[in-house]
């Protein structure tokens, strides 16, 4: 594509261009991505400045730059300066790859809580009604024989795009993706037109970035206020549907906001799509839906109460998408599992042991009340925070685990840079708050070992939760990964339990 077709569609404050008719065949905004004749646009990130990699995109092939400051640029390397480039790579990224979002449908899920298990609802109901489905979300980006490792929920925006256009050329029908806080305020998301958005839920987490709930509820609202209701007018392709939970706060303001459709769903009062009646009785679940004065049972196969409000969400969007009803059912019913979310490790012993993606208050409470329901006997909670995030959850987490569980373990969940010794006191601040005795939670700082003795004191009809880290492989100790995945330790120790007994 010539450069000149890159520059009409953004906000230029200078440019240095010798060649108009160079022909740009890449994009990123990773200089260790770049090669010969890309465009490489340089963003000042949190912890890393685009600004001093522009020297090795160039090495690598780079012919063109886009960036903020043009005093980093060589006199004689063809650029246009703009006042925000994390404002305009999502721009560029789609006029480049074509706008692919256009030609495929793109479903987002924002909120705290939910999104990921309402990414594998929707895709099960996409691929049953005889569609192909492709997810980008937090435990993987995927679609037909695909499959890579995701390193943040939403990638960055020339991977997103560049995502969904290979998507395109696989033939995929629907594109489901984790919208994070994070993508929306950095505008990953910019430029990608969605035909539905939906909004779980808004509870406390990642005031680390957005320092208050406010802030970050005001975030999640803009994904349909300035985005999914304005794509019409940002040129984007028609504005998009929202799909809403009226239980949660939000949703109101999120209405008085609007300027385009919606429907609301609903576990405790009359929406759009609300529950006529549930039960919970383990290992089943059982929901029925009201639509349309119309009655809708579904009996999922995911396990915990909070899997209905899920349940409940991904019907209201494949409904609203006009896709047929039993088979929006049957997508549901179809689905087993979904990894590290509530997820059971059984070799067959006599308690249960549950990993669960855990990491926030609102979520750490649902899975302990869940917990709860699918025993008489003790819950078990093994839990820690993680390092370099939201410092202020720390002690109303060990105070929820104080209060709902018989045991806790308090260990690490990825310390980062910190001490994980400090980051295990602020959870004992709430632990102690909880009223939990001494003789009712310990300390251990090797989640390995924490978790090999949590099977040791489990007896029989116990539930041991393992709470934080869900599908997560690996352990970030410092600025090092190690491999680390909580199902495969609590196997490990599960089995010689098991052979111990024999």
């Amino acid at each position: 594509m010539r450069i000149s077709d890159f520059i009409q569609k953004i906000e230029i404050v200078k440019t240095n261009i010798n060649n108009p008719e160079l022909i740009i065949e890449g994009i990123s905004d990773d200089s260790r991505k770049v090669k010969s004749n890309y465009l490489f646009i340089a963003i000042r990130g949190f912890e890393v400045d685009g600004h001093n990699y522009i020297k090795q995109a160039i090495d690598n092939g780079a012919k063109f730059i886009i960036a903020e400051d043009e005093t980093r640029i060589p006199p004689d390397v063809d650029c246009c300066i703009v006042e925000n480039a994390r404002n305009v790579v999502g721009i560029v990224a789609n006029e480049f790859y074509d706008n692919p979002s256009q030609k495929i449908k793109v479903i987002g899920v924002t909120g705290t809580n939910g999104k990921t298990t309402t990414t594998y609802l929707l895709e099960s109901i996409i691929n049953e009604c005889g569609y192909n489905a492709g997810v980008i979300g937090t435990i993987d980006y995927r679609y037909r024989n695909t499959r890579k490792k995701a390193l943040n929920t939403t990638p960055s925006a020339t991977e997103l795009v560049s995502m969904l256009f290979e998507m395109v050329k696989a033939k995929v029908d629907y594109a489901v993706i984790e919208v994070s806080s994070h993508s929306i305020d950095q505008k990953r998301i910019a430029g990608i037109q969605f035909v539905e958005g939906i909004f779980t839920n808004l509870t406390q987490d990642h005031l680390d970035y957005h320092k208050t709930i406010e802030e970050y509820g005001n975030v999640k609202k803009g994904f349909f206020t300035e985005h999914l209701w304005k794509q019409k007018e940002l040129g984007w392709g028609d504005n998009g549907v929202a799909i809403l939970n009226a239980d949660d706060p939000l949703t109101q303001k999120i209405i008085q906001g609007a300027n385009g459709k919606y429907v609301t769903y609903s576990m405790l009062k009359e929406a759009d799509f609300s529950v006529a009646r549930s039960c919970y009785k383990y290992p089943k679940n059982e929901i029925v839906v009201k639509y349309k004065n119309r009655e809708y049972p579904i009996t999922p196969k995911l396990i915990g109460r909070f899997n209905l409000y899920n349940v409940l969400t991904s019907f209201a969007t494949g409904v609203s998408l006009g896709l047929d009803i039993d088979t929006v059912i049957r997508g549901i019913e179809k689905l087993e599992i979904v990894p590290g979310r509530f997820e059971q490790v059984d070799e067959g012993q006599d308690f249960l042991v549950i990993v669960d993606y855990s990491h926030t208050p609102d979520s750490l409470s649902c899975a302990i009340a869940n917990s709860r329901l699918v025993t008489k006997g003790r819950v078990i909670t093994i839990l820690g925070c993680g390092g370099d995030r939201d410092k202020l959850k720390r002690p109303i987490m060990g105070k929820i685990a104080g209060e709902g569980s018989n045991y806790c373990i308090i260990t690490n969940d990825n310390p980062r840079t910190e001490d994980p010794e400090e980051i295990i006191k602020e959870i004992l601040i709430g632990i102690k708050e909880s009223g939990l005795s001494e003789a009712n939670y310990e300390i251990i700082s090797d989640r390995e070992e924490a978790i090999r003795r949590g099977i040791e004191i489990a007896k029989s009809g116990d539930v041991l939760l393992i709470a934080g880290k869900g599908h997560e492989t690996y352990q970030v100790i410092g600025k090092k990964r190690f491999d680390f995945d909580d199902r495969e330790v609590a196997r490990k120790y599960l089995k010689k339990l098991i052979t111990n007994r024999i």
